[in-house]
């Protein structure tokens, strides 16, 4: 586990609410000097606590539908799992790839806006890959809701990003490289995107502002590796049976601090996927325990695994 200082878990939490502040700002709301700020980043990239700097895309403000692939590998497969693993990295249509300890081996995010043409490209992937695939299921994601991990428990609700059930917006191709030099790297200057899409600074400040007035771009946020942090990064299925106690559920998982995102589903039996960072299980089987007691005869069932690996993280569809 890497130790942190008090300055870098306050430069944390600022940065885990808006990735792009840049140094000064940070330096000001931190009360320390701009060249201890720059350090602080430097040493919290090297040591890989930070993995980097992104922007949230919600991919429905684009006409995108989110499908959440688990996928069960066969254990003697062992040489063909990370070719699989490697080939679903290089898919333009993958955004986020882990590998994951517990029910399932491989969780996979694919972007689609057409589940006629996903079908095809799915099944191209089974013919390539059907003998280390032992068993897979996909859960369609209508909303999802994600809390900076370092939020306080007062502002949690508010600093939330809610992702999903929006309506297309119309954007062109100029937008479209904007938002992938922004998702490859949120803080990238913007006299280098301007150079690059030769555009005025202005002109990008411009777009930048447009894309979030329509809600493609949600806010930027800061890709941490949880386990520098000693915790362990959890999902959690769940089934219901009474659901009048869901939207009761909702609001609790809101105020839980170990909840870092959910997601309403349609897909293999579960309605529900909660992110979870804890300590240790033990801690995770305690908090779904308080939800079973706080919520009598609503869980009919869960599954959870941990998140070991990430080869992916990236949260835009593929234009």
């Amino acid at each position: 586990m890497e130790k942190m200082n008090s300055k870098q878990e306050k430069i944390l939490s600022i940065l885990d609410k808006d990735a792009r502040l840049s140094h000064s700002k940070i330096s000001q709301l931190c009360g320390v000097p701009k060249s201890v700020v720059t350090y602080n980043i430097n040493q919290l990239i090297q040591t890989q606590i930070i993995k980097g700097f992104t922007t949230l895309i919600d991919h429905s403000a684009l006409g995108f539908v989110e499908l959440r692939g688990y996928i069960t590998t066969y254990d003697t497969n062992i040489d063909k799992e990370k070719k699989f693993i490697d080939y679903l990295k290089k898919l333009k249509n993958t955004g986020v790839v882990v590998k994951s300890a517990g029910d399932y081996s491989i969780v996979v995010s694919f972007y689609t806006n057409n589940l006629s043409n996903f079908w095809v490209e799915w099944f191209d992937i089974l013919k390539l890959h059907k003998e280390v695939i032992n068993k897979y299921f996909f859960n369609i994601i209508i909303e999802k809701q994600m809390f900076p991990f370092f939020a306080d428990i007062q502002k949690r609700t508010s600093s939330q990003f809610i992702i999903g059930n929006k309506k297309a917006q119309e954007i062109d191709d100029t937008d479209k490289k904007l938002i992938d030099f922004l998702t490859k790297n949120c803080r990238q200057p913007i006299h280098e995107m301007a150079n690059a899409l030769n555009l005025k600074s202005s002109s990008i400040i411009y777009r930048i502002k447009r894309l979030e007035s329509k809600n493609i771009i949600l806010g930027y946020y800061t890709i941490f590796d949880l386990s520098k942090l000693n915790k362990e990064y959890c999902r959690v299925h769940f089934q219901f049976d009474n659901l009048l106690k869901f939207d009761n559920l909702i609001l609790n998982l809101k105020s839980t601090s170990q909840v870092l995102s959910f997601a309403k589903t349609i897909g293999a039996g579960n309605e529900l996927e909660v992110d979870f960072v804890v300590d240790n299980l033990d801690e995770l089987i305690k908090t779904i325990n308080n939800f079973r007691e706080k919520f009598p005869g609503l869980i009919r069932g869960y599954k959870y695994f941990r998140i070991i690996d990430i080869y992916k993280w990236n949260h835009k569809p593929n234009f």
